[in-house]
Protein backbone atom coordinates (compact mmCIF):
# COMPACT_ATOMS: atom_id res chain seq x y z
CA UNK A 1 0.00 0.00 0.00
CA UNK A 2 1.01 3.59 -0.59
CA UNK A 3 1.26 4.62 3.17
CA UNK A 4 3.38 1.41 3.66
CA UNK A 5 5.83 3.17 1.21
CA UNK A 6 5.20 6.76 2.59
CA UNK A 7 6.58 5.32 5.91
CA UNK A 8 9.00 3.83 4.66
CA UNK A 9 10.32 6.65 2.66
CA UNK A 10 10.12 9.61 5.21
CA UNK A 11 14.16 9.00 6.46
CA UNK A 12 14.90 8.52 3.67
CA UNK A 13 13.83 11.00 1.15
CA UNK A 14 14.90 13.29 4.32
CA UNK A 15 18.37 12.12 4.01
CA UNK A 16 18.60 12.40 0.15
CA UNK A 17 17.91 16.37 0.76
CA UNK A 18 20.48 16.64 3.35
CA UNK A 19 23.22 14.90 0.97
CA UNK A 20 22.50 17.42 -1.38
CA UNK A 21 22.81 20.62 0.45
CA UNK A 22 25.75 19.09 1.71
CA UNK A 23 27.13 19.11 -1.66
CA UNK A 24 25.93 22.62 -2.96
CA UNK A 25 27.68 24.03 -0.11
CA UNK A 26 30.70 21.83 -0.57
CA UNK A 27 31.01 23.62 -4.74
CA UNK A 28 30.00 26.72 -3.16
CA UNK A 29 33.41 27.69 -1.32
CA UNK A 30 36.23 28.71 -3.38
CA UNK A 31 39.65 30.23 -2.57
CA UNK A 32 39.98 33.32 -0.51
CA UNK A 33 41.87 34.97 2.21
CA UNK A 34 41.58 33.04 5.51
CA UNK A 35 39.31 35.92 6.74
CA UNK A 36 37.03 35.87 3.87
CA UNK A 37 37.16 32.08 3.81
CA UNK A 38 35.71 31.88 7.11
CA UNK A 39 33.46 34.37 6.51
CA UNK A 40 32.73 32.36 3.82
CA UNK A 41 32.44 29.25 5.82
CA UNK A 42 30.15 30.80 8.47
CA UNK A 43 27.83 32.13 5.84
CA UNK A 44 27.31 28.58 3.63
CA UNK A 45 26.85 26.97 7.51
CA UNK A 46 24.29 29.28 8.17
CA UNK A 47 22.69 28.92 5.36
CA UNK A 48 22.38 25.07 5.32
CA UNK A 49 20.81 25.30 8.58
CA UNK A 50 18.43 27.91 7.76
CA UNK A 51 17.54 25.32 4.27
CA UNK A 52 17.03 22.81 6.61
CA UNK A 53 14.80 23.67 9.19
CA UNK A 54 12.68 25.26 6.14
CA UNK A 55 12.29 22.02 4.79
CA UNK A 56 11.88 20.36 8.11
CA UNK A 57 8.83 22.19 8.50
CA UNK A 58 7.72 22.42 5.49
CA UNK A 59 8.29 18.94 4.42
CA UNK A 60 9.50 16.02 6.92
CA UNK A 61 7.28 17.06 9.84
CA UNK A 62 4.01 17.61 7.83
CA UNK A 63 4.95 14.23 6.04
CA UNK A 64 5.88 12.52 9.74
CA UNK A 65 2.72 13.58 10.70
CA UNK A 66 0.59 12.18 7.92
CA UNK A 67 1.97 8.65 8.29
CA UNK A 68 1.54 8.62 11.85
CA UNK A 69 -1.74 10.15 12.09
CA UNK A 70 -3.39 7.58 9.61
CA UNK A 71 -1.69 4.55 11.52
CA UNK A 72 -2.90 6.21 14.94
CA UNK A 73 -6.41 6.36 13.72
CA UNK A 74 -6.26 2.26 12.07
CA UNK A 75 -4.84 1.58 15.77
CA UNK A 76 -8.02 3.13 17.22
CA UNK A 77 -10.43 1.43 15.34
CA UNK A 78 -8.95 -1.82 16.01
CA UNK A 79 -8.90 -0.86 19.96
CA UNK A 80 -12.97 -0.40 19.78
CA UNK A 81 -13.27 -3.07 18.29
CA UNK A 82 -11.63 -4.99 21.00
CA UNK A 83 -12.82 -2.31 23.80
CA UNK A 84 -15.78 -0.26 23.79
CA UNK A 85 -16.25 3.18 22.25
CA UNK A 86 -14.46 6.53 23.91
CA UNK A 87 -16.74 8.65 26.02
CA UNK A 88 -17.08 11.96 23.44
CA UNK A 89 -14.81 14.43 21.13
CA UNK A 90 -12.89 15.14 23.91
CA UNK A 91 -11.60 11.53 24.97
CA UNK A 92 -11.14 10.96 21.21
CA UNK A 93 -8.51 14.28 20.75
CA UNK A 94 -6.76 12.32 24.07
CA UNK A 95 -6.61 8.96 22.70
CA UNK A 96 -5.35 9.74 19.35
CA UNK A 97 -2.88 11.87 20.60
CA UNK A 98 -1.33 9.12 23.15
CA UNK A 99 -1.02 6.90 20.17
CA UNK A 100 0.44 9.34 18.13
CA UNK A 101 2.94 10.28 20.16
CA UNK A 102 3.84 7.08 22.84
CA UNK A 103 2.04 4.38 20.73
CA UNK A 104 -0.38 3.30 23.64
CA UNK A 105 -3.91 3.59 24.99
CA UNK A 106 -3.90 4.57 28.60
CA UNK A 107 -0.57 3.58 29.26
CA UNK A 108 -0.95 0.27 27.83
CA UNK A 109 1.03 -0.57 24.65
CA UNK A 110 -2.11 -0.52 21.82
CA UNK A 111 -0.33 -3.30 19.24
CA UNK A 112 -0.49 -5.74 22.86
CA UNK A 113 -3.78 -4.81 23.24
CA UNK A 114 -4.82 -4.99 19.81
CA UNK A 115 -2.74 -7.81 18.65
CA UNK A 116 -1.24 -6.29 15.25
CA UNK A 117 1.97 -4.58 15.06
CA UNK A 118 1.06 -1.13 13.52
CA UNK A 119 2.49 1.34 15.88
CA UNK A 120 5.86 -0.26 16.72
CA UNK A 121 8.79 1.83 16.07
CA UNK A 122 6.03 4.49 13.98
CA UNK A 123 4.81 7.16 16.77
CA UNK A 124 5.44 11.00 15.69
CA UNK A 125 7.81 10.86 18.72
CA UNK A 126 10.21 7.46 17.20
CA UNK A 127 9.86 9.73 13.86
CA UNK A 128 11.25 13.05 15.10
CA UNK A 129 14.34 10.84 17.04
CA UNK A 130 15.37 9.45 13.57
CA UNK A 131 15.32 13.04 12.04
CA UNK A 132 17.49 14.10 14.89
CA UNK A 133 19.73 11.29 14.40
CA UNK A 134 20.05 11.95 10.41
CA UNK A 135 20.55 16.02 10.72
CA UNK A 136 23.74 15.22 13.35
CA UNK A 137 24.92 12.01 11.02
CA UNK A 138 24.94 13.93 7.85
CA UNK A 139 24.57 17.95 8.51
CA UNK A 140 26.48 18.02 12.10
CA UNK A 141 23.48 20.04 13.25
CA UNK A 142 22.15 19.11 16.68
CA UNK A 143 18.12 19.17 16.64
CA UNK A 144 16.27 19.11 19.71
CA UNK A 145 13.27 17.97 19.78
CA UNK A 146 10.59 18.25 22.87
CA UNK A 147 9.79 14.82 24.26
CA UNK A 148 7.56 16.12 27.40
CA UNK A 149 3.98 14.95 25.69
CA UNK A 150 2.41 18.02 27.88
CA UNK A 151 3.89 20.47 25.99
CA UNK A 152 2.87 18.85 22.40
CA UNK A 153 -1.01 20.09 21.53
CA UNK A 154 -2.75 17.81 19.27
CA UNK A 155 -6.09 18.02 17.71
CA UNK A 156 -7.92 16.14 15.51
CA UNK A 157 -10.97 17.68 13.69
CA UNK A 158 -13.49 17.83 10.76
CA UNK A 159 -15.57 21.03 9.67
CA UNK A 160 -16.70 23.14 6.93
CA UNK A 161 -13.49 23.11 5.77
CA UNK A 162 -12.40 19.34 5.21
CA UNK A 163 -15.69 18.15 4.37
CA UNK A 164 -17.18 15.04 5.26
CA UNK A 165 -14.23 12.88 3.73
CA UNK A 166 -10.71 14.60 5.04
CA UNK A 167 -9.42 14.59 8.62
CA UNK A 168 -6.89 17.78 9.92
CA UNK A 169 -4.65 16.85 12.82
CA UNK A 170 -3.10 19.70 13.98
CA UNK A 171 0.18 20.07 16.05
CA UNK A 172 2.30 22.58 17.80
CA UNK A 173 5.32 21.91 19.92
CA UNK A 174 8.90 23.22 20.54
CA UNK A 175 12.84 22.42 19.23
CA UNK A 176 16.11 23.97 19.09
CA UNK A 177 18.96 23.77 16.28
CA UNK A 178 22.38 24.47 17.09
CA UNK A 179 24.53 24.24 14.16
CA UNK A 180 27.37 25.33 16.16
CA UNK A 181 28.10 29.25 14.54
CA UNK A 182 24.56 29.65 15.30
CA UNK A 183 21.26 28.04 17.35
CA UNK A 184 17.39 28.51 16.99
CA UNK A 185 14.63 27.88 19.28
CA UNK A 186 11.74 27.66 17.33
CA UNK A 187 7.81 27.10 17.92
CA UNK A 188 6.26 24.49 14.91
CA UNK A 189 3.08 25.20 14.94
CA UNK A 190 1.34 23.09 11.57
CA UNK A 191 -1.68 20.83 10.36
CA UNK A 192 -1.90 17.51 8.05
CA UNK A 193 -5.59 17.08 6.10
CA UNK A 194 -5.76 13.35 4.82
CA UNK A 195 -8.52 11.42 3.67
CA UNK A 196 -10.28 8.73 5.26
CA UNK A 197 -10.01 6.07 2.42
CA UNK A 198 -9.24 3.05 3.57
CA UNK A 199 -9.58 3.22 7.19
CA UNK A 200 -11.53 0.99 8.63
CA UNK A 201 -15.17 2.19 10.39
CA UNK A 202 -15.31 1.56 14.04
CA UNK A 203 -18.86 1.13 14.09
CA UNK A 204 -19.16 -1.90 11.86
CA UNK A 205 -15.67 -3.28 13.48
CA UNK A 206 -17.29 -2.66 17.37
CA UNK A 207 -21.06 -4.00 16.28
CA UNK A 208 -20.51 -6.46 13.74
CA UNK A 209 -16.88 -7.85 14.39
CA UNK A 210 -16.56 -7.24 10.33
CA UNK A 211 -14.02 -4.72 8.64
CA UNK A 212 -15.45 -2.41 6.74
CA UNK A 213 -12.90 0.34 5.69
CA UNK A 214 -13.92 3.74 4.04
CA UNK A 215 -14.53 4.07 0.55
CA UNK A 216 -15.53 7.07 -0.95
CA UNK A 217 -18.45 6.63 -3.61
CA UNK A 218 -18.49 9.15 -6.79
CA UNK A 219 -21.86 8.19 -7.64
CA UNK A 220 -23.98 11.09 -8.45
CA UNK A 221 -27.21 9.79 -9.39
CA UNK A 222 -29.29 6.74 -7.96
CA UNK A 223 -31.18 3.78 -8.91
CA UNK A 224 -31.53 0.23 -8.32
CA UNK A 225 -27.76 -0.79 -9.55
CA UNK A 226 -26.08 2.31 -8.85
CA UNK A 227 -27.71 1.00 -5.01
CA UNK A 228 -26.02 -2.53 -5.31
CA UNK A 229 -22.78 -0.83 -6.43
CA UNK A 230 -22.81 1.17 -3.72
CA UNK A 231 -23.42 -1.50 -1.63
CA UNK A 232 -21.22 -4.62 -2.92
CA UNK A 233 -18.26 -1.68 -2.88
CA UNK A 234 -18.86 -0.84 0.81
CA UNK A 235 -19.00 2.43 -0.19
CA UNK A 236 -20.07 5.68 2.07
CA UNK A 237 -21.82 9.26 0.96
CA UNK A 238 -22.54 12.90 2.23
CA UNK A 239 -25.90 12.70 4.85
CA UNK A 240 -26.05 15.50 6.81
CA UNK A 241 -28.59 13.23 8.83
CA UNK A 242 -25.88 11.35 9.68
CA UNK A 243 -22.27 11.50 12.26
CA UNK A 244 -19.39 12.47 10.80
CA UNK A 245 -16.49 9.92 10.45
CA UNK A 246 -14.55 11.15 13.58
CA UNK A 247 -17.94 10.61 15.86
CA UNK A 248 -17.95 7.30 15.13
CA UNK A 249 -14.75 6.56 16.85
CA UNK A 250 -17.26 7.62 19.90
CA UNK A 251 -20.30 6.55 18.54
CA UNK A 252 -21.81 9.97 18.71
CA UNK A 253 -25.16 10.09 17.61
CA UNK A 254 -25.57 14.06 16.37
CA UNK A 255 -26.25 14.36 12.66
CA UNK A 256 -23.53 16.37 10.83
CA UNK A 257 -24.12 18.90 8.40
CA UNK A 258 -21.22 19.48 7.69
CA UNK A 259 -19.07 16.17 7.63
CA UNK A 260 -22.20 12.82 8.50
CA UNK A 261 -21.59 10.28 6.20
CA UNK A 262 -23.21 6.85 5.89
CA UNK A 263 -23.02 3.24 3.74
CA UNK A 264 -25.68 0.85 3.43
CA UNK A 265 -25.28 -2.66 5.82
CA UNK A 266 -24.30 -5.15 3.43
CA UNK A 267 -25.90 -8.98 2.87
CA UNK A 268 -22.81 -10.55 5.40
CA UNK A 269 -22.99 -7.70 8.07
CA UNK A 270 -26.78 -8.28 8.51
CA UNK A 271 -26.09 -11.85 8.55
CA UNK A 272 -23.24 -11.60 11.65
CA UNK A 273 -25.49 -9.16 13.73
CA UNK A 274 -29.50 -10.24 13.04
CA UNK A 275 -31.58 -9.04 10.76
CA UNK A 276 -33.86 -6.35 12.02
CA UNK A 277 -36.69 -4.67 11.24
CA UNK A 278 -34.74 -1.34 10.33
CA UNK A 279 -33.97 0.51 7.51
CA UNK A 280 -30.66 -1.04 6.03
CA UNK A 281 -28.66 2.55 6.46
CA UNK A 282 -26.07 2.03 8.79
CA UNK A 283 -27.17 5.04 11.54
CA UNK A 284 -29.93 3.11 11.95
CA UNK A 285 -29.32 -0.54 10.92
CA UNK A 286 -26.12 -0.58 13.17
CA UNK A 287 -26.19 2.58 15.58
CA UNK A 288 -30.23 2.60 16.17
CA UNK A 289 -29.99 6.35 16.16
CA UNK A 290 -31.14 8.22 12.99
CA UNK A 291 -34.42 5.87 12.83
CA UNK A 292 -36.93 6.62 11.76
CA UNK A 293 -36.92 10.22 9.98
CA UNK A 294 -40.00 11.49 11.94
CA UNK A 295 -43.32 11.33 9.29
CA UNK A 296 -41.17 8.53 7.34
CA UNK A 297 -42.12 5.02 9.87
CA UNK A 298 -43.10 2.76 6.97
CA UNK A 299 -40.16 0.21 6.05
CA UNK A 300 -40.13 -1.07 2.13
CA UNK A 301 -38.41 -3.51 0.38
CA UNK A 302 -36.68 -3.15 -3.25
CA UNK A 303 -37.07 -5.56 -5.99
CA UNK A 304 -33.03 -6.36 -7.62
CA UNK A 305 -31.37 -6.38 -3.96
CA UNK A 306 -34.02 -7.18 -1.41
CA UNK A 307 -34.33 -11.37 -1.50
CA UNK A 308 -33.89 -14.55 0.69
CA UNK A 309 -31.00 -13.84 2.73
CA UNK A 310 -31.01 -10.14 2.39
CA UNK A 311 -33.78 -8.52 4.10
CA UNK A 312 -33.03 -5.28 3.02
CA UNK A 313 -35.22 -2.48 3.47
CA UNK A 314 -35.31 1.39 3.78
CA UNK A 315 -37.83 3.90 5.54
CA UNK A 316 -39.44 6.87 2.93
CA UNK A 317 -37.15 9.14 3.44
CA UNK A 318 -34.47 6.95 2.26
CA UNK A 319 -36.58 5.19 -0.67
CA UNK A 320 -36.46 9.38 -1.93
CA UNK A 321 -33.15 9.95 -1.07
CA UNK A 322 -31.75 6.74 -2.89
CA UNK A 323 -34.32 7.26 -5.66
CA UNK A 324 -35.91 4.07 -5.29
CA UNK A 325 -39.33 4.43 -5.05
CA UNK A 326 -40.38 2.58 -8.56
CA UNK A 327 -38.81 -0.74 -7.12
CA UNK A 328 -40.31 -0.60 -3.71
CA UNK A 329 -42.94 -2.69 -1.74
CA UNK A 330 -44.31 -2.06 1.33
CA UNK A 331 -43.60 -4.71 3.82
Amino acid sequence: MNIIKNKRGIIFTFIAVLVVLIVAVMFSIDTSPPSRERNIVVTDRVYVADDYIKNLEDTYIKRALFVTSYASLEALALYINKTDFLTNEKDLNSRFKEILLNGSVYGVNVDTQIGRNIMNGKTFLVKLEEIQNASMDFLHIKTNFTKDTSKINVTIYQDNTTGPFIIKVNISFEYFVDAELATWNRTVNTYFDFSIEGIDDPVYLHESDMSHPFRISNLTSWDMWTVRAFISNGMYRYENKSASFLMKFYNGQTPSECCGIQSIVPAEVSAATGEKDRSYVDCDFISDYCAPVPGYDTYYNITGITNSTYHFKLDEYYLARYNLSAYAIET
